[in-house]
Formats: structure tokens, C-alpha cells, sequence
């Protein structure tokens, strides 16, 4: 081998050493790693329904209407379920989006720091939000960092005018992460208008003419609301399609009812149900965990049915036809594989169609 071909792999070699790679080989180590170490999971019951939503596990086929995400991101994910249907798509979506946020997030460091006071800031972020990140998958925290990362991205080109490709990247991340669950642009709002409040008084102090000053905010603004267009837009669209479709509109009316009883959004839990969570407590003192996931937890399953029978006494779920759009039960996850749920349902429900279909779920 002469020296020129030696230079020339050297100079091939010399092209790849760039800050998007480095960024992509930090974060394919790190997530190898956790693959190969780690036993990935959801952290909530909520990313378990939609996944079985989206593959058909649940209900009478594959469906988009993944409840709490938007129907595109169904939409996205049903060609991969049609083509290799025993891969959990709607997971590796999730991994697939956290990793591209996280090295996003990497892309960015290196490019502002120094690279050795980068690749320990990155080591130190990723060892810290691992778990977040891959090892308890959450629907919420993984729109979150899409939502953060495409920020970052967005706004660096925006204000640093950097490529167009730059900013549509970022733009599309956001989107995509409003689209896994859009209610984060609220939490993430907070932050992103200090940054905004910081680069755009570091323009005007750096730009003394006002007509180049007037064509930057009237790009900023113009480019900040094509993508809060975006956003909105698609959530509003996915509303629509869940306020016109007869199959989903009880369930969207009463969606924000539900979601302050499990979310917790009511400041009030504690005052009524903290006494409940002691009296559980004490109960679970000295048990060993046979016990405690033995005989203890059939114990609750039956206390929560009896609790559920008892509001259903007093007309919370509705009265005559009402009550039959509606199916309360006790379910846990992994459901229970000896018909538990099932005849719990029974019990718990008077006879109609809608029970017929979700007994359907429960053999």
C-alpha cells in the first residue's frame, strides 16, 4: 500500500470525525449497553393499553386510536404491526425517539463545548436519565425529551442561522413529541420562554441596525408560530377525529373526569384517600412478599370490586341506558390469566353490548 492510498484513507477516515458522529457513537454505546445490561420495561399501564391497542392485541383488530397519543402516530406505527406483526413497534418507537432526542441533545453539547468537558457532560446525563430514558418507558417522558431536544435544535438554528435542514429536524422532533403527548408543551413552555427571553436580548443588544433587527424577530416569530401552528394543529385535528366518531365520543366526554381521579389532579387526594394509603401500609407491615402479592393482594382486588360496586349504587356510572355505555372493572397488568377479570366484570356490570365486547378481551 503506497502513501497516497494511506493518505487517502486517512483523509476518509479524517471526514467521518465529525460532532454528529461522535454525538451518534456516545449515544449507540450507551444504549447498547442498556440493552444488553437492563430489562426494559413500561413504567405505567398506559403505554401497555396503547400498545396493545395499536397491534390488535386489544379489541377486534389493529387500531390508530392510541387514546392519550395522537391517531397519526397510530396511523405511523400500523404498516410495521401489518408487516412484522410480533414486534412491539409501539416500544421501539419510543426507544427509537428518546435515543434520536438524546443524541440530539449530544449533537448540541459538543458543538457549543469544549470536547472532552462534553463527552463528561454527556456520560453524566445519560448514566442519570438512563432509567428515564430506556429502562422505564413512559409516554409522557418521552414526549418530553422530543419536545426539549427538537427545541434545542430549533431555536440554535433560528437564532444562530443555522441550516434550514437544522431547524426542520427540530421542528419535526417537537411536532412528534406533542404528538406522543401534546399536554408537555405546557411544562416545557416554562423553560423555552426563558431561553427565548435570553437569545432574543442578546440580539437586540449585539444588532444596532434596526431594520436587520426587525427582519430577525420577524423571522423568529414567523418560524415560531409555523411550528406552534403545527403542533396545535394536529392536536386539534385529532380531536375532531375523536369528537366525530361515534365510537369515541363518550369516552372523549368523559376523559377529563377519569383522568382526575388516576392522574391525581385533584389537590384534595391526600385529605381523602391518604388515610387509605396508611391503613394499606400498616397492613403490608411484616408480610413477607409471598404474602403480600399472595393472599394480601386478592385481599385489595376484592376490597376495590366491593368499593366499585358500592359508587355504582349510588348512580356514579350512570343509570339505565347510561349506565350500560359504560364498563367498570378491576384489572390489574399482566391481566389475570385464571378469568378473574372476567367474571369480576360479570359481577360488576349489567348486561349489554359494550360488555360483550369487553368480555370479548378478557378470554
Amino acid at each position: 500500500m503506497g502513501n497516497f492510498e494511506i493518505y487517502a484513507k486517512y483523509e476518509r477516515l479524517k471526514k467521518l470525525d465529525t460532532n454528529f458522529n461522535r454525538a451518534l457513537l456516545i449515544n449507540i454505546f450507551a444504549l447498547s449497553l442498556v440493552l444488553l445490561c437492563c430489562d426494559l420495561k413500561y413504567e405505567v399501564s398506559d403505554d401497555f393499553v396503547m400498545s396493545t391497542i395499536v397491534s390488535g392485541a386489544y379489541g377486534k383488530g389493529r387500531n390508530p386510536h392510541l387514546i392519550f397519543s395522537n391517531i397519526f402516530l397510530g396511523y405511523i406505527l400500523l404498516p410495521f404491526y401489518k408487516i412484522f406483526p410480533r414486534i412491539s413497534w409501539y416500544f421501539v418507537m419510543h426507544i427509537a425517539v428518546v435515543f434520536i432526542s438524546s443524541t440530539t441533545v449530544a449533537f448540541f453539547l459538543i458543538e457549543r463545548l469544549e470536547r472532552m468537558k462534553a463527552i463528561m457532560l454527556l456520560v453524566f446525563l445519560i448514566l442519570f436519565f438512563s432509567n428515564d430514558m430506556y429502562i422505564l418507558v413512559q409516554f409522557t417522558k418521552t414526549a418530553m425529551f422530543a419536545v426539549m431536544a427538537g427545541s434545542l435544535l430549533f431555536l440554535d438554528a433560528l437564532f444562530y442561522g443555522k441550516s434550514k435542514r437544522r431547524m426542520i429536524t427540530g421542528g419535526a422532533l417537537c411536532v412528534v413529541g406533542t404528538w406522543i403527548r401534546y399536554s408537555v408543551i405546557y411544562m416545557a413552555g416554562g423553560f423555552l420562554i426563558l431561553i427565548l427571553i435570553y437569545e432574543g436580548f442578546r440580539i437586540i443588544r449585539g444588532t444596532t441596525d434596526k431594520g436587520i433587527l426587525r427582519k430577525k424577530f420577524s423571522k423568529i416569530v414567523i418560524s415560531g408560530f409555523v411550528l406552534i401552528g403545527f403542533a396545535y394543529g394536529s392536536n386539534e385535528i385529532n380531536s375532531y377525529i375523536y369528537r366525530n366518531n361515534d365510537d369515541y365520543a363518550f369516552f372523549n366526554n368523559y376523559r377529563a373526569a377519569r383522568s382526575r381521579i388516576v392522574d391525581y389532579v385533584d389537590y384534595g387526594y391526600d385529605e381523602f384517600f391518604g388515610e387509605v394509603s396508611e391503613l394499606l401500609d400498616k397492613r403490608a407491615d411484616g408480610l413477607s412478599d409471598d404474602e403480600l402479592y399472595g393472599n394480601e393482594w386478592a385481599v385489595r382486588i376484592d376490597s376495590l370490586e366491593e368499593a366499585m360496586k358500592r359508587l355504582d349504587s349510588l348512580g356514579l356510572f350512570g343509570i339505565g341506558k347510561e349506565r350500560e355505555r359504560v364498563v367498570i372493572n378491576v384489572e390489574q397488568a399482566p391481566p389475570d390469566e385464571d378469568g378473574s377479570e372476567y367474571n369480576r366484570a360479570l359481577r360488576l356490570n349489567p348486561s349489554s353490548d359494550l360488555l360483550s365486547e369487553y368480555l370479548e378481551t378478557c378470554e
